[in-house]
């Protein structure tokens, strides 16, 4: 485990006002995981937006140290700025203007779809 179960309710809380998560692992816990990227051939993600670290920062982790990335998707997440599963949404299309349903997983009290889309695209753009 990479985070704690009190960090990670921290970022679900997060989560529901800022849209994304912030409190990142402990440090001695981020450096095992910096260490483990380094010196991995290739970094497998499979889904990242269950509260345990901040996807971007480990999108930015990965980028620093230059390691490929696969990536086996298991849902939208990736798409949207916020939800996992968009359903018949599709204004991730137009980079999530609006979120029509804050309460769909993982669940928001403010939309902050679009700034989180935007960021989102910039992080995974610097991935190999």
């Amino acid at each position: 485990r990479v985070t704690s179960r009190p960090r990670a309710a921290l970022n679900m809380a997060a989560h529901l006002v800022v849209g994304t998560e912030v409190v990142r692992p402990a440090s001695g816990r981020r450096e095992e995981l910096r260490a483990a990227i380094a010196a991995a051939d290739v970094v497998h993600l499979h889904i990242v937006h269950s509260y345990w670290l901040p996807p971007r920062w480990l999108f930015r982790e990965i980028a620093a140290a230059r390691t490929p990335v696969v990536w086996t998707l298991h849902d939208q997440w990736i798409m949207t700025g916020r939800c996992a599963q968009p359903g018949t949404c599709r204004l991730w299309e137009d980079g999530c203007p609006r979120c029509p349903d804050l309460q769909a997983y993982p669940p928001a009290r403010v939309d902050n779809a679009a700034r989180v889309f935007t960021r989102r695209r910039e992080d995974i753009a610097a991935l190999r």
